[in-house]
């Protein structure tokens, strides 16, 4: 079965838009692939709100434009986002 994502998440605008090719989603490493599916999975199922994540993932695309640092990954922001998100939630522990 094929998971349709929430068109809030699919269909985010400007600097914080998913990375598209021909209107299709684009993956450079498999990794990028599995964070993207993880993260878009735990808000399915109520672990965070999206707006949460959202905001997080602003967030962090934001402190990197302020470091001026050139041709930041954006799916590393995704993952920073996750991280801090799962961290807040304390689906991890930290001090392992």
């Amino acid at each position: 079965m094929k998971h349709k994502v929430q068109e809030s998440i699919a269909y985010m605008s400007g600097s914080k838009a998913l990375p598209r090719s021909s209107g299709e989603l684009v993956f450079n490493d498999d990794w990028e692939r599995r964070v993207f599916a993880l993260g878009v999975a735990l808000c399915d199922i109520g672990q965070y709100e999206w707006n949460d994540f959202k905001a997080c993932l602003i967030d962090k695309i934001n402190s990197q434009e302020e470091e001026d640092v050139l041709n930041a990954d954006y799916y590393i922001h995704w993952l920073e986002a996750l991280e801090a998100l799962l961290d807040k939630h304390n689906f991890v522990n930290s001090s392992d």
